[in-house]
């Protein structure tokens, strides 16, 4: 009777301590728990393994794989780069720099006076001076087009403005054609996904994927409607990927980087725990699949995106290896951006230097210095010049030697 309910057998139930099919003996407890006992002992034994292997792969990053394939570290110098320009006209510190990219000549800023400047980096002229309501902006963006940038700051809006249009407000300041309001913390970092997209990273945790000509919100990428997987602290930068425009990468204050892509917003791809400090940059390479970081830590990192695998590390001399990371650094990088062919990476630092390091190496090729923290760095598009900004008020281009002879030569035939 106890083994029956309405007259049917009870199959697979307890008898005398063992487990199975009605009337034929099974497994007993005692049998079951030793089992689970291996399996778990299995499951450590190959946690372990995987774990090995990581470090193990670890060793082998590309200075490692530089050194043993006597791959020669560029031979450039200070004296090599020059420079070019000086854009004078913001009154307090530059915070951000743009370029354009179907016009390399061209170049947007902002500045803690209020001031969203348009210039050509070229002959150094101011081609649009755009005040702002709030001067408290933190980053500015360029349309691929020419035609729209953009700026956000501690307003939590994103404010797109047109270049083509000539139609002024009562005071002759020309106003925003569309304000994308839905961040609940400060903008830090916008980019132009295409003329029609905008792309935000917030201190709200989230990114925020906006239809410019909509007005509207796409996708939110973090935050309380994600699995999870999202930031867990402040957003600092964004880079999209120059092969592949769905997929972008994402630094925070919780010292990880994050891969996303735009079709599956509610998943972070990736997590890299990149550093022991905030993630204050982001950058792809040219080639899509790599990326650099930028810490407060005082070193920059490159990763590998397929594999998640840290590839090298810039600036560990600086803070004593890597074993002295957590130690507070004495300085802190703020920006960074790769050359045209990716072989140098520049990174901007609050002791007033840009570094530049040989990216296969590792090796420190020069620094340039400002008069104030350099907060942000920008390579031209055809990789001719480097734009930094800085809290000295001054945006400065720079470029090899030849390349300003040559442009040079070129104004004055012109």
């Amino acid at each position: 009777m106890a083994r029956e309910i309405m007259g049917v057998p009870m199959r697979g139930a307890i008898q005398d301590g063992s487990v199975g099919p009605s009337g034929r003996g099974g497994p007993s407890l005692a049998e079951l728990r030793a089992r689970v006992n291996e399996a778990h002992a299995t499951v450590k034994e190959l946690t372990a393994m995987v774990r090995d292997t990581r470090a193990r792969l670890s060793a082998d990053n590309l200075k490692r794989c530089a050194r043993q394939r006597d791959v020669r570290a560029l031979d450039i110098v200070e004296d090599d780069v020059c420079r070019a320009r000086v854009l004078k006209g913001h009154t307090r510190k530059v915070y951000a720099i743009d370029w354009c990219q179907s016009d390399p000549n061209k170049l947007v800023s902002a500045s803690q006076d209020g001031w969203l400047v348009v210039w050509n980096a070229f002959t150094g002229n101011k081609l649009f001076s755009i005040k702002q309501y709030n001067p408290w902006v933190m980053t500015c963006a360029y349309a691929p087009a020419g035609n729209l940038v953009a700026r956000g700051g501690l307003d939590n809006l994103c404010a797109i403005y047109s270049l083509s249009q000539s139609r002024m407000d009562r005071e002759g300041n020309l106003p925003p054609v569309r304000m994308l309001q839905g961040h609940k913390g400060y903008v830090a970092c916008c980019k132009f996904v295409e003329d029609s997209q905008i792309l935000s990273a917030s201190g709200d945790k989230t990114c925020i994927l906006w239809d410019v000509p909509g007005n509207r919100r796409l996708h939110t990428f973090g935050g309380d409607g994600g699995s999870g997987t999202g930031h867990t602290a402040d957003v600092m930068s964004i880079s999209v990927s120059p092969s592949n425009s769905h997929i972008f990468v994402s630094g925070s204050c919780d010292n990880t980087a994050k891969l996303w892509d735009m079709r599956t917003p509610g998943t972070a791809q990736i997590t890299f725990h990149a550093h022991s400090q905030d993630v204050n940059a982001v950058q792809f390479h040219a080639d899509g699949l790599t990326f650099g970081t930028g810490s407060d830590d005082g070193t920059c990192a490159l990763f590998d995106r397929r594999s998640a695998h840290e590839l090298v590390r810039y600036g560990d001399d600086d803070v004593g290896g890597s074993s002295n990371r957590r130690r507070r650094p004495l300085h802190i990088v703020t920006s960074i951006a790769f050359s045209h062919s990716g072989r140098i990476l520049f990174s901007g630092y609050s002791n007033h230097k840009c570094r530049a390091y040989d990216t296969l190496t590792g090796k420190l090729l020069f620094d340039l210095v400002h008069d104030g923290q350099v907060s942000a760095v920008a390579m031209c598009p055809d990789g001719t010049a480097l734009a930094t900004a800085s809290w000295d008020q001054q945006v400065r281009i720079w470029a090899p030697f030849h390349q300003r002879r040559q442009s040079m030569g070129n104004q004055h035939r012109k």
